[in-house]
């Protein structure tokens, strides 16, 4: 994540960030392509998700496979009070130079159903530039 632009909320921020999470999936979000549960520290690869029927998985692959390979352009997670990461986004901007040319944003939610599991969410933005979320996180 060496040219990432990171956005790191401690402290007393589980309400303040769950609204902020909220009011970007209200203004930038178009939908969820994926979500899957799996115990923490499992790889994005690994984790069986469930997805959205209308897309070809060719598709899914090439977004999996972006998101592993390419760094974030933009990270933000929440820690609370405890040190414990409440939540995590990464969002990437995937070109392919012929199809696909957009940001994703892959959303980590931890403390799913227990301390051991997360929720590993796979989000289609609007047509967003990571220069718009730099400034919406900022």
């Amino acid at each position: 994540m060496s040219n990432t632009e990171r956005y790191v909320f401690e402290g007393e921020i589980e309400d303040f960030f769950s609204d902020k999470i909220h009011q970007f999936h209200d203004q930038f979000v178009d939908e969820m392509l994926l979500c899957g549960v799996d115990l923490v520290g499992t790889p994005l690869g690994e984790i069986k998700m469930t997805k959205i029927h209308r897309y070809e998985m060719p598709f899914y692959q090439k977004i999996i496979g972006g998101l592993l390979k390419f760094p974030p352009d933009v990270f933000a997670c929440a820690i609370d009070r405890r040190n414990s990461l409440i939540a995590e986004l990464f969002f990437t901007k995937l070109d392919d130079k012929k199809d696909m040319n957009e940001v994703f944003l892959l959303q980590n939610v931890y403390q799913w159903e227990s301390d051991q599991y997360y929720c590993s969410q796979v989000w289609r933005l609007k047509n967003q530039s990571v220069k718009e979320i730099k400034e919406y996180w900022s």
